[in-house]
């Protein structure tokens, strides 16, 4: 699978795709045309589009000395939890987690 642009892992992309297809099984409308019906093409398509955005929420860091990293450990990583955040960029309004 090619890595699709604006994503930095194939893994991040089928998270958000399955999250933006769960809130459309949900009753959320679509905020393209498209001829599929499906939920998880709808919302590829939403994505390959450029109108579905997503944010990394930033991670609390432990206080000095609690917990003791070597020099080469997690160098440069942000953290990925659980919880994606993402708001659609049609129209300004702000749906779903954020």
């Amino acid at each position: 699978m090619k890595l699709i642009e604006g994503f930095d892992s194939n893994y991040r992309y089928i998270l958000v795709a399955a999250r933006r297809a769960r809130q459309l099984q949900g009753g959320a409308p679509p905020v393209i045309e498209t001829p599929s019906r499906k939920p998880c093409r709808i919302a590829q398509d939403e994505i390959r589009a450029g109108k579905v955005k997503w944010v990394i929420p930033e991670t609390p860091r432990s206080p000095r000395g609690s917990r003791r990293r070597d020099a080469g450990e997690g160098a440069g990583e942000r953290v990925v939890t659980a919880d994606l955040r993402w708001l659609i960029s049609d129209s300004g309004a702000k749906t779903g987690l954020i």
